[in-house]
């Protein structure tokens, strides 16, 4: 039960410091190419998600959706790809 509520808050904790790049990235994307875009993503978005890798492995797809859905969601605006774009 412990390990549920800890694994939830910290998905959320990465989640509110993810979101906040995603208007970056939207408002960059034009003007920035594709190259550096990927070293903003590196640099910005993959380390807090390799932080809570050992988390991941132990939880639900359920519990990991919101963190999928935003990165998703980022590589979307990265990729310059419409919203209606689904996920593979």
């Amino acid at each position: 039960m412990l390990i549920a509520i800890l694994t939830r808050k910290i998905i959320l904790i990465i989640s509110a410091k993810n979101i906040k790049f995603i208007s970056i990235f939207y408002k960059s994307r034009c003007k920035l190419n594709s190259e550096v875009l990927k070293m903003l993503y590196f640099f910005l978005i993959y380390p807090h998600l390799l932080y809570g890798v050992e988390v991941y492995a132990n939880t639900s797809k359920s519990s990991l959706k919101r963190l999928i859905v935003l990165n998703n969601k980022i590589m979307r605006v990265l990729q310059m790809q419409p919203r209606d774009v689904r996920a593979v």
